[in-house]
């Protein structure tokens, strides 16, 4: 068995490409599931660890056979997922969090963004992020 990441693949309004060629771009350019999992390797192994061993006492309590033992695990890898990207934490940074905040603005003095702006965020490759277990 392997833990699989991925994206459920839905297109961008703009037509031209959909979630899962974006996340294969930003992974060879970035890396950005496997800093997640450099990251995030023990709590990833808790998650999964904690799911088996639920759906195994829920089974010798009397509970009928759950359909997908690893179901919450998965959930839970998805959630830290989506934190992960939130808060930037694998360093790439969103044209969406490097906006200018609305507000007033003297003459012509314009905030120098040093920060590299590598993506736009818009919420698709987030929000269809999947874990789910092969074999």
């Amino acid at each position: 068995m392997k833990l699989v990441l991925g994206v459920v693949e839905v297109p961008y309004a703009e037509g031209r490409q959909d979630t899962g060629e974006v996340a294969e771009i930003l992974e060879a350019k970035f890396h950005v599931m496997q800093i997640f999992v450099d990251q995030n390797i023990d709590a990833i192994t808790k998650h999964i660890e904690n799911g088996v061993l639920g759906a195994i006492e829920s089974r010798l309590m009397g509970a009928p056979e759950s359909h997908d033992m690893f179901g919450s695990a998965m959930q839970n890898i998805e959630d830290d997922f989506h934190r992960f990207i939130d808060n930037e934490e694998s360093g790439v940074k969103t044209k969406a969090k490097l906006a200018p905040k609305a507000g007033a603005r003297k003459k012509r003095q314009y905030r120098r963004v040093t920060n590299k702006i590598t993506f736009v965020d818009s919420g698709l490759y987030r929000n269809n992020f999947k874990a789910w277990i092969d074999g």
